[in-house]
């Protein structure tokens, strides 16, 4: 099929993208700077001094609104008083908090985002309190809790930006760009902790639906989950109720099967019976993003609303007449989209998938109105690629919440669409040589498809998976065979199997369960071996400076502007002579670095222990 060349972006798209660097140069002006100028240097239309300033002012916005957002959490003098007297864990004052987040993490952990934290007084002292939020990572959780309960705790408090090495990723900066300060890891009942009040309903009937679906998935294994937390009546501070002796819930003697494991996590997002070696495998074999609840997983929300628009047309066959078919399944599967949102508990992924659609739908509807038709210059302007539905969705998002701009899974999802919208044009240029002509040959062509996807991506995010997770991904092709088994069959599959079990059909449900879960099992398995061979190992690569991220990006850009012409617009040539330029400049730096005499001593943190490097 032809695809026609990429078009330019539209002069707002470009604002667009000095609002997102004005964002990020409150933590990296260097490199916000170095973006700011490649997208001056290749959009001409920014030339003009009205439009350059309106794009100065709009970078100054979002730089002095990043700032003005990103919290400062100064060690109140209560903590500072314990540090320096290094109170044991068991003789810190009780926490007392909220609950307003809970992720589950491999190996049966929970992540609970805790707020309104006040540490108790003693000597009838008011309560502290302290800015921001608190996460605490539970293992062996003795309870559930849910967002909405109140939660009372001994252990000891501890600042996030504590683990910082210098020249590696700051997560740090990534818990205090998503308003937490403070830390805490407990296990069992360590800490006597105290959970109790009324949890949100919504919270309540999301558990009980995982419940549920796991006495499907895995009958008989009641003691995976820990159990909710009960509400007790008549509570008062000084006398916090505390958890039963027998509660903390230990691990299984019999292991979980992994490839039951990664339904749960498929469908809810739920990692809580994965184990690290399996998430470890996936990462090693780049699959690890399969397991991120994305636009693929709302695939299965598309073909709800076919199925809708299908039914509904069986009943009323002339509702085609009304509205073509185009537009009415993006607006049937928006319910189901916003379903799944709270299904999966919304990650910034699947917030930005969810997004797009609502988006599309709703540009794809007012371009068919009849009732009010548009006028031309307004229906133009609609999001017609998607590329304009993704910047939309960005600006959606970093206006409600312009932190959100330093999430990664956020920063990731929309750096795989854009290389996706960008490379289709390239990728329709080398499928065109493959034919449609046969079954097999269209199978061909799918498969040539996703390998020409993954490799893009994969080389499009080379530079910012080597800094952020230090993976080169060299195992993109294992994309091939399991993309396709998991978009056609375990997906749907599983999908399938919840709806059976909501509709009292257990056996059945079980038996879908079960065969679906097998390639799963497969792929686990497989990729254990693999490890176990030390095939998925990769040789330690250096990690790149900072300037081949926007290199990468001029020199893909500029790749992408060359497919379906006769030869590169002038906006590419630009582009490739600062992708260029930029390519050199990170090894001229690093070996000036180097050639300078110096002498270095770092302290870098390895965890529990201490460690000095002198160079």
């Amino acid at each position: 099929m032809w695809r026609p060349p990429l078009a330019p972006g539209l002069l707002w798209q470009s604002w667009l993208l000095c609002w997102l660097l004005g964002l990020l140069a409150a933590r990296w002006p260097g490199p916000a700077l170095c973006a700011g100028l490649c997208v001056l240097v290749a959009d001409s239309r920014l030339w003009r001094l009205p439009r350059l300033l309106v794009g100065c002012a709009v970078a100054l916005l979002g730089c002095v609104t990043a700032q003005a957002l990103l919290p400062a959490f100064p060690v109140p003098p209560v903590l500072e008083q314990l540090y320096e007297e290094r109170t044991p864990p068991r003789h810190w004052p009780v926490l007392e908090a909220r609950v307003s987040d809970v992720r589950t993490l491999p190996e049966q952990r929970l992540r609970i985002s805790l707020t309104d934290l006040h540490l108790q007084q003693p000597d009838g002292q008011p309560p502290a309190h302290l800015p921001g939020n608190l996460a605490w990572t539970w293992e062996q959780a003795a309870v559930f809790p849910l967002p909405g309960q109140t939660v009372r705790l001994q252990r000891k408090l501890l600042p996030v930006d504590t683990q910082r090495n210098f020249g590696l990723t700051d997560w740090g900066f990534w818990w205090h760009s998503h308003g937490t300060g403070w830390r805490i890891w407990s296990r069992g009942t360590d800490g006597q902790p105290a959970v109790d009040g009324a949890p949100s309903p919504f919270a309540r009937q999301r558990l009980e639906l995982i419940r549920k679906f796991l006495a499907v998935l895995l009958p008989g294994r009641d003691d995976l989950l820990p159990p909710a937390a009960a509400s007790p009546s008549g509570l008062t501070a000084a006398a916090p109720p505390q958890l039963p002796a027998a509660a903390p819930s230990t691990p299984s003697a019999a292991p979980v099967p992994q490839g039951k494991a990664i339904l749960l996590a498929l469908l809810f997002g739920e990692r809580f019976l994965l184990e690290t070696s399996t998430v470890k495998a996936f990462n090693a074999g780049n699959l690890s993003h399969s397991l991120a609840l994305s636009g693929q997983h709302l695939l299965v929300a598309g073909l709800a609303g076919m199925l809708l628009v299908w039914l509904a047309a069986r009943m009323h066959p002339g509702l085609y007449l009304w509205r073509p078919r185009t537009v009415l399944i993006p607006l049937a599967a928006c319910p189901a989209a916003l379903g799944y949102l709270w299904l999966g508990n919304a990650p910034p992924s699947l917030l930005r998938a969810a997004g797009m659609l609502l988006l599309l739908a709703t540009a794809m509807a007012l371009a068919h109105l009849r009732c009010m038709p548009l006028p031309q210059t307004l229906r133009e302007r609609l999001p017609s690629s998607g590329l304009d539905v993704l910047c939309c969705t960005l600006l959606c998002i970093t206006v409600i919440s312009p932190l959100s701009v330093f999430d990664t899974g956020l920063q990731l999802s929309a750096l795989c669409v854009s290389v996706i919208c960008c490379a289709t044009p390239l990728m329709g240029q080398l499928l065109r040589r493959i034919p449609r002509t046969s079954p097999g040959q269209r199978l061909l062509r799918s498969l040539a498809s996703i390998l020409l996807v993954s490799f893009f991506i994969q080389l499009a995010l080379l530079p910012l998976s080597l800094l952020l997770f230090n993976n080169s991904g060299l195992w993109f092709l294992l994309n091939v065979f399991w993309l396709p088994v998991l978009g056609t069959l375990v997906l749907p599959g599983a999908f399938l199997g919840l709806g059976l079990s909501l509709c009292g059909l257990g056996p059945a449900a079980a038996l879908v369960l079960d065969v679906v879960a097998l390639p799963c099992q497969w792929l686990v398995d497989g990729l254990l071996f693999l490890q176990t061979q030390g095939w998925l190992s990769v040789p330690p690569i250096l990690r790149p400076h900072w300037t081949a991220l926007p290199a990468m990006a001029c020199l893909f850009l500029a790749l992408a502007l060359r497919a379906g012409r006769p030869g590169l617009p002038p906006a590419g040539k630009r582009l490739l002579i600062c992708g260029l330029l930029l390519a050199c400049v990170g090894p001229a730096l690093r070996l000036h670095h180097s050639l300078v005499p110096r002498l270095e001593l770092s302290v870098p943190d390895v965890g529990q222990a201490r460690a000095v490097l002198l160079r």
